[in-house]
C-alpha cells in the first residue's frame, strides 16, 4: 500500500504536501491498526516557495508530521521546519488538524496549531498560538487570504535578523489580507521598544498604527499607507523625539523604472513637511528632497537642533521664530538648501548668548551659486549688547563669502572682513579677519561689570580660522589699552562655545601706563611703564591652568614713583614674611618713594605658583620685587617661593583692604 501511495504522491508534477497528507489520512483511516507510514521528496516547489528534503510521516505517537530540512520563501531561507498534528482526520473533502505544533529555526519558540482545509476548493482557516505570545489566525477563501494578529509578541515572531546586540519588544495586533494583486493591512504595535548595545539607539512605550494598501501588478509595485505614532519616545543619538507624529506614505516603482517615495509628515511644530525620494533601481531611493513651511523652532529646536549645538547640555539652548525652506541630499551628503527665516531667535542664558530676531533668506548649492541676506535685530554676549546689522552672502563651488560686516557695539564697532565658509573635505571651515574700532573703556568695563577703566580700546585680529570646533589665528592679536599695547601669538581656542572652552596662547604687553593701571584697580599709585610676558598660557573654562608670567618695569627714561599704599599692597603679595622691618611711623613720613625697577614672576603648574623677583638676596632669604632709587632707598622683598594659585588670587583681591606693612631696607 505504501508503494502505491508513493507512486501517486511522490512523482506527480503537481504534488502538494497537503494532498499527500489527505490521501494518506484517508487511506490510514480505513485500516483497523494503522501502520507507521513515511513519504519523502527531495524537493517540493509551489510558486516562490520551495522546500528541500521533505518528509511526511503518519502513525505512531503523532498522527502526522511534515518536516522540511530547508524552506525558502522568495529570497529568505528558513530551516529546518516541522509541522505536526496529534489528531489528523479527513471528513469528506476537509482535512482537519487538532493539537498541532509548528517549530522552526526562524521561530524563537514553537507555536500551537489547529487548521482545517477544504481539499477541493483550496480554502480553509487555521490558528497559531502560544500562551505568552498571542495568536495568529490564517484564512483562505478562494482567490484571497487573510491574517489576523491577536496580541502577538514581537520577540516570538520570525522577524528579519537584527544586528548583534540589538533588542526589540512589544505586541502586534491587526489584520493583513490579499486578494488578487491587492494587499490591505491595518496593524498596531503597543508597548513597543528597541535598543542597541551602547544605548545610542533606543525607544520605549511606543504605540504605532499602520494602515494602507499595496498593489503588485507584475513588475509594477505601489504602496499607500498612513503611519500614526501615538505614544512613546525615540532616542537616535544625539536626537530625541516624542509622540505624536503622523506620516502619509506613497511608494511607487513602475515596471522598468526607478522607485519614488513620498512622505507627508504632520506633528507638533511641523506644518506641511514633505520628503520625497527618487532615483535608483532598488527599494530605497538614492536622492532625497525635503520641503517644509513655518517650522516652529520653539517646539522643534530643543529636540532637533540643540543636540547638534551642544551634546553635553542641549537643554541650555532656547529657540524662537519660524523656518521655511527645502533641502536636497544624496550619496555625497547635503547637495543644497533654501531657507526663509522669520523672527528667528537663538539663546543660551548660561553662556550669556542671545541672537535675534533674525529675518531673511539663504540659498546654497554644492555645485552652484550661494546667495542670501539677513537682517539681525540684536546680538548679546554676556552683558555686551551689539546694535542692528545686515549680512549679505554670496559664493560658489561649496563656499559662502560675506565681504564686510560692521557690528555696532557701545561707541565703536567690531568689523569682520572677508568672512568665508567652505566645505573642507566634509569639515566646515570658517576664515575671516577682524578689527575693533576704538571704543570707550569706561563704557566697556561698565557693561561687563569690570573695574572702571579709562582710555580707549582697539584691536586687530588677522587670519581668524575655525575648523572642527577649534578657533585659531594665523597672525597676532593686537589690543591697544592703558596707553600701550598687548599682543598675542598662537591663539587657539578649542570649543569656544562649548561648556568648557580651552585656550592656548603666548601673550606680551609693552609700555602699559602704570598710573592708569594702578588707579583703575585701586592698587595705590605707581608712575612709570610696565611690560609683561606670559608664556605657555593655558585656560580651561576661562580659568588658568598653566603659564609662565614675568612682569617688570619697561626700559627707558620716565618718572618712577610708588605710593606708600602701593608698597604695602605689593609687599603683601609676598606673604606674611614680607611685612614690617621699619616702624610704620617712619614709613608714614613719606607719601611716595622713588624706585629704580620692579619685577615679579609666577610659574603656574598644578595649581601652585612658583614666585620669583628681580634677583636673590644674600643667603637666599628672599627675592627682590621692587628695587629702591633715591631717598629714602626702599626695597620690597618677597619670601614665599611657592604660593597656592587660589590663595594668590585671594591676596590680590584683598590687598586693597589690607594694611600690610612692608620690609624696608
Amino acid at each position: 500500500m505504501a508503494t502505491d501511495i508513493c507512486r501517486r504522491a511522490c512523482f506527480r508534477p503537481d504534488w502538494r504536501p497537503w494532498r499527500a497528507a489527505a490521501l494518506l489520512a484517508t487511506s490510514v483511516s480505513a485500516l483497523a491498526a494503522p501502520p507507521r507510514i513515511e513519504v519523502s521528496a527531495a524537493r517540493v516547489r509551489h510558486g516562490d516557495t520551495q522546500a528541500e528534503d521533505v518528509t511526511l510521516r503518519l502513525g505512531g505517537t503523532t498522527a502526522a508530521s511534515l518536516v522540511a530540512a530547508h524552506l525558502r520563501v522568495g529570497q529568505r531561507g528558513i530551516g529546518p521546519v516541522e509541522l505536526a498534528c496529534r489528531q489528523l482526520r479527513m471528513d469528506g473533502g476537509t482535512l482537519r488538524c487538532r493539537q498541532g505544533r509548528v517549530a522552526g529555526a526562524g521561530l524563537p519558540a514553537p507555536f500551537s496549531l489547529d487548521f482545517e482545509l477544504d481539499t477541493a476548493t483550496h480554502t480553509g482557516r487555521g490558528r497559531l498560538s502560544a500562551a505568552d505570545a498571542g495568536a495568529l489566525r490564517i484564512g483562505r477563501d478562494g482567490p484571497g487570504w487573510h491574517l489576523k494578529a491577536e496580541n502577538l509578541a514581537l520577540t516570538r515572531l520570525p522577524l528579519p535578523q537584527l544586528p548583534e546586540g540589538w533588542q526589540i519588544d512589544g505586541r502586534l495586533g491587526g489584520t493583513l489580507s490579499k486578494r488578487d494583486a491587492v494587499v490591505d493591512f491595518d496593524l498596531a504595535v503597543h508597548d513597543g521598544a528597541f535598543s542597541n548595545p551602547d544605548g545610542t539607539r533606543a525607544a520605549e512605550g511606543l504605540a504605532l498604527m499602520l494602515k494602507g494598501r499595496g498593489r503588485f501588478d507584475g513588475d509594477a509595485l505601489s504602496v499607500t499607507a498612513r503611519l500614526a505614532w501615538r505614544k512613546g519616545g525615540v532616542y537616535w543619538a544625539p536626537l530625541y523625539r516624542q509622540a505624536p507624529l503622523e506620516v502619509s506614505v506613497r511608494w511607487r516603482r513602475p515596471a522598468a523604472a526607478a522607485s519614488r517615495l513620498t512622505l507627508d509628515i504632520a506633528g507638533e511644530g511641523w506644518q506641511a513637511l514633505s520628503i520625497e525620494g527618487f532615483g535608483g533601481d532598488g527599494w530605497i531611493p538614492r536622492q532625497w528632497r525635503a520641503r517644509w513651511h513655518d517650522a516652529d523652532l520653539a517646539l522643534l529646536g530643543p529636540n532637533l537642533l540643540a543636540p547638534w549645538l551642544d551634546e553635553a547640555a542641549p537643554e541650555s539652548w532656547q529657540f524662537a521664530g519660524a523656518l521655511s525652506g527645502s533641502a536636497e541630499w544624496g550619496g555625497r551628503g547635503l547637495d543644497g538648501f533654501a531657507l526663509t527665516l522669520t523672527q528667528l531667535g537663538l539663546g543660551n542664558p548660561p553662556r550669556g548668548l542671545a541672537v535675534g530676531p533674525v529675518d531673511g533668506r539663504l540659498r546654497w548649492s554644492r555645485g552652484g551659486r550661494t546667495e542670501g541676506s539677513l537682517e539681525v535685530s540684536g546680538l548679546r554676549w554676556r552683558r555686551l549688547a551689539f546694535g542692528e546689522f545686515d549680512l549679505t552672502l554670496a559664493g560658489a563651488a561649496g563656499a559662502v563669502v560675506v565681504e564686510t560686516v560692521r557690528l555696532p557695539v557701545l561707541d565703536g564697532a567690531l568689523v569682520l572682513e572677508r568672512l568665508r565658509w567652505r566645505d573642507d573635505d566634509g569639515v566646515a571651515a570658517l576664515d575671516a579677519s577682524a578689527y575693533l574700532e576704538p571704543l570707550s573703556m569706561e563704557a566697556l568695563t561698565e557693561a561687563l561689570d569690570w573695574p572702571r577703566m579709562s582710555g580707549r580700546l582697539s584691536a586687530s585680529l588677522p587670519g581668524l580660522r575655525y575648523r572642527d570646533r577649534v578657533l585659531g589665528m594665523d597672525g597676532k592679536l593686537v589690543v591697544g589699552v592703558f596707553g600701550g599695547y598687548v599682543e598675542s601669538d598662537g591663539l587657539r581656542v578649542v570649543e569656544p562655545l562649548g561648556p568648557v572652552p580651552r585656550l592656548q596662547a603666548e601673550v606680551r604687553a609693552r609700555h602699559l601706563d602704570l598710573g592708569l593701571l594702578t588707579d583703575t584697580f585701586s592698587f595705590g599709585h605707581i608712575t612709570g611703564q610696565l611690560d609683561f610676558d606670559v608664556g605657555g598660557l593655558e585656560l580651561s573654562g576661562w580659568r588658568p591652568q598653566a603659564f609662565d608670567a614675568w612682569l617688570r618695569s619697561s626700559p627707558g627714561d620716565y618718572p618712577r614713583r610708588i605710593s606708600q599704599r602701593a608698597v604695602e599692597n605689593i609687599s603683601a603679595l609676598g606673604g606674611a614674611g614680607a611685612t614690617a622691618a621699619l616702624q610704620r611711623s617712619f614709613l608714614g613720613l613719606f607719601e611716595s618713594f622713588g624706585y629704580k625697577r620692579l619685577g615679579l614672576g609666577c610659574r603656574l603648574r598644578a595649581g601652585v605658583c612658583a614666585m620669583r623677583g628681580l634677583g636673590e638676596l644674600r643667603g637666599g632669604e628672599g627675592y627682590l620685587i621692587v628695587e629702591g632709587g633715591g631717598l629714602p632707598a626702599l626695597h620690597v622683598i618677597g619670601y614665599n617661593r611657592r604660593v597656592d594659585w587660589r590663595e594668590l588670587l585671594d591676596r590680590v583681591a584683598a590687598v586693597i583692604e589690607s594694611n600690610a606693612e612692608p620690609e624696608i631696607r
